[in-house]
């Protein structure tokens, strides 16, 4: 079996233990070629193959705590939704066709899992693996985001003493796009007196009364905005061209807001920080398994479907199942959120 693997959308941590456990799995145990995709999906369209050595991916242990990933990936607008993307997908297919693929095992988030399943519809074996820092990709956990929480947490450890120190507001501003899961895992496992999250607008008034009674009680603020979250009534900032668009502004604006009635505001934002660095052990097994598992799936006659993760075990999702999703403000996480007196941005109990 000659196998085409890429990475596709933004990078995160744990996509190199994915591609090696994938090499070594197809080329020690089945007997099968494993070649590269340089650039994600556009590289794919160009036919940017490199075989991968088994020798390489097994012997050099590096790759397991690479950040990133080493068959590189762009962040691209894609063909809008539709008939663009729909010829796009068929163009991708018919380049794995002519260089004699038999098989795609795509790593990627929400919109590459999506032209995945496009490619599957031309009866071409495709086996996903998901990964984002968003851990927004319905029915399973994604590779990358236990990484991309913990140094959130370890930021919160650090703004904590020196707000502390200096009685101050202290806002962190973490990735997450348009779902609250890693900003409200972020606040709960780093201590936070307030989470913002997109799921619930915040309201301004209640916000700066929550400030103010927490720092007549200890002092000092810390509080956690995703990049996504915005006051009530007020439109999300993007900024970027031609679709590729990004949030920006959401700790300052918030900032801004504060600094006439709330004593001594700062802000910092992770950014990118989040994306990049060494995998956790976590990250590192749970895309080991489903790299092994991708394998033993296309071996087995499978094909169209997600290598998932529900938390205890692997599972497999139907490909053409995929969808995003948000956080539920109903869920456990707000719950326990709301147990732990993190203030949500506005009084949940007036809505």
């Amino acid at each position: 079996m000659k196998i085409a693997i890429l990475t596709g959308g933004g990078d995160c941590a744990g996509l190199n233990a994915a591609v090696r456990a994938v090499v070594v799995n197809a080329t020690r145990n089945h007997d099968s070629e494993v070649w590269g995709v340089q650039g994600g999906l556009y590289g794919l369209h160009e036919g940017q193959f490199e075989k991968l050595e088994s020798n390489f991916w097994y012997k050099e242990g590096f790759v397991l705590e690479r950040g990133g990933t080493l068959l590189k990936t762009r962040v691209k607008r894609l063909p809008p939704e539709g008939v663009e993307r729909e010829k796009f997908a068929v163009e991708c297919e018919k380049v794995l066709r002519s260089q004699g693929f038999d098989a795609l095992v795509i790593v990627g988030g929400d919109i590459t899992l999506g032209m995945a399943s496009i490619i599957s519809k031309q009866n071409f074996p495709v086996i996903a693996i998901p990964k984002t820092i968003d851990n927004d990709v319905l029915d399973t956990e994604s590779i990358g985001f236990n990484t991309a929480l913990q140094v959130g947490v370890n930021a919160m450890d650090r703004v904590r003493t020196t707000a502390m120190s200096h009685d101050r507001v202290i806002i962190v501003e973490v990735m997450g796009r348009d779902a609250g899961f890693l900003p409200l895992s972020v606040a709960i496992a780093g201590g936070a007196d307030i989470a913002l999250i997109p799921e619930i607008p915040y309201q301004i008034e209640d916000l700066i009364e929550a400030i103010q009674e927490r720092k007549r009680r200890d002092g000092f603020v810390t509080i956690v905005i995703s990049e996504a979250a915005f006051p009530e009534g007020v439109q999300k900032n993007k900024v970027g061209v031609m679709g590729n668009q990004r949030y920006r502004g959401a700790a300052h604006i918030l900032e801004e807001n504060l600094c006439d009635q709330v004593h001594s505001v700062r802000s910092v934002i992770l950014g990118h920080v989040q994306r990049g660095g060494a995998p956790l052990a976590f990250d590192r097994i749970i895309a080991s398994r489903m790299g092994v598992a991708a394998v033993n799936a296309l071996k087995a006659g499978k094909s169209d479907i997600i290598i998932g993760w529900d938390g205890s075990a692997l599972t497999e999702i139907p490909l053409n199942k995929i969808q995003s999703r948000s956080l539920n403000v109903e869920s456990n996480l707000v719950q326990t959120a709301i147990g732990l007196d993190i203030f949500l941005g506005k009084d949940l109990k007036k809505s």
